[in-house]
């Protein structure tokens, strides 16, 4: 006897749709069986009959309470939003990590976090921006915290728009790409109106760094002379990744659109999620990112292989893909077509050619969110 048995899916397995509906089998909180079920008995049967199924979202980059102050609570911004493991970016620093580091563990969805340079993290944000003053990093803090949590942190981020970076110049991320790449761990660099071109940042960034606010328009942008800057095309080159970052304010669609035009899709899609962005209406969560992004004109399947396979082998979850023996993180979804409004950080607005629509999420095999109205069992 199975736990779940979900029929008649329209699978993406985490790399490819499998050609034929499909069914799931779910036991002891792994996959059990992908395929024709038959007639096996299970505590729960669910009809999935014209429904999308994919393994669990991966958001790249949100922030998370308790982290920091404009962090959302997972089990409203997540779960119900098919979301069961997410980056936490840069939201706690080294002296504001201990008090909060038991969520790390304890929180509903698998998480792991990249830890700010700023040794306070971002727990000033609403007042004033945090110090990125190079003098002040604590290297030494720095590496004995990834030491004791070498599970949990998997990178350093830094926030490189005019608002942090001031009178520092390009120093702040010369000195913390020497630290992150002294750990082993990669950099994400937050670019977003920033003092210089974008791909002169680009350029200081290596393989396995993360280029954040990929698409956004405050500013200096990755477009160069109505396509995107050389530079930027010679870091992915090199193996440094791209990132969306949404938070609405960060995703331009005139941006987006010309570098898609050019080939220049995304590596990670991080919807860049807080209190202020959850439930907005151009933000809300994770899925309304990966519709702008179809709707756009990005193939379903990449973008869905980037919120879930890719983004696990690159950030190091556990989860991204549906096979046997696999961890049973999954999303069913119903697919929408000209379905309402989306938006971008200009408040632009296009019509949603593709809406991912939430009806239930198993974390670890357990049914942990459902839609009122998505009622098939049998």
């Amino acid at each position: 006897m199975y736990d779940i048995i979900l029929k008649n899916c329209r699978l993406f397995n985490g790399t490819d749709f499998l050609p034929e509906p499909t069914d799931i089998a779910v036991y002891n909180g792994r996959i059990a069986k992908v395929g024709n079920i038959g007639e096996y008995d299970a505590a729960h049967k669910i009809d999935c009959t014209g429904m999308t199924v994919t393994p669990g979202l991966i958001d790249a980059h949100a922030h998370f309470a308790p982290f920091s102050g404009i962090g959302v609570d997972p089990a409203l911004s997540c779960l119900p939003f098919g979301v069961t493991a997410v980056l936490d970016a840069g939201s706690v620093g080294c002296n504001t990590l201990e008090p909060v580091a038991s969520a790390m563990y304890t929180a509903p969805v698998e998480t792991r976090l990249f830890m700010n340079l700023c040794s306070f993290g971002l727990n000033s944000m609403r007042s004033f921006p945090e110090d990125i003053d190079p003098d002040k990093f604590d290297k030494k803090k720095i590496e004995r915290v990834f030491e004791k949590y070498p599970d949990k942190l998997c990178g350093l981020k830094i926030r490189m728009g005019k608002e942090c970076s001031r009178h520092y110049g390009k120093a702040p991320l010369a000195a913390a790409l020497d630290i992150a790449h002294g750990l082993g761990v990669p950099l994400c660099t937050h670019v977003s109106d920033p003092d210089f071109p974008a791909g002169e940042l680009a350029e200081m960034m290596g393989e396995g760094d993360i280029f954040t606010h990929t698409y956004q328009s405050r500013g200096n942008t990755i477009i160069d002379g109505g396509s995107v800057d050389r530079r930027i095309l010679r870091a992915r080159e090199r193996g440094v990744l791209f990132d969306v970052g949404d938070a609405r304010v960060h995703l331009d669609f005139e941006v987006f659109k010309t570098a898609l035009g050019e080939g220049f899709a995304p590596d990670l899609i991080g919807s860049d999620i807080t209190d202020r962005g959850a439930f907005d209406k151009g933000v809300f969560a994770l899925p309304l990112t990966l519709s702008k992004l179809v709707t756009l004109g990005m193939d379903e399947k990449e973008v869905l292989r980037r919120a879930t396979s890719h983004a696990a082998k690159i950030l190091g979850f556990s989860g991204g893909i549906i096979a046997e023996g696999r961890v049973a993180d999954v999303a069913v979804w119903n697919v929408k077509h000209d379905y309402g409004k989306l938006y971008d950080g200009a408040m632009r607005e296009i019509d949603a050619k593709y809406f991912l629509s939430p009806q239930m999420t198993l974390k670890n095999g357990n049914i942990a969110w459902r839609s009122m109205d998505f009622r098939t069992d049998f």
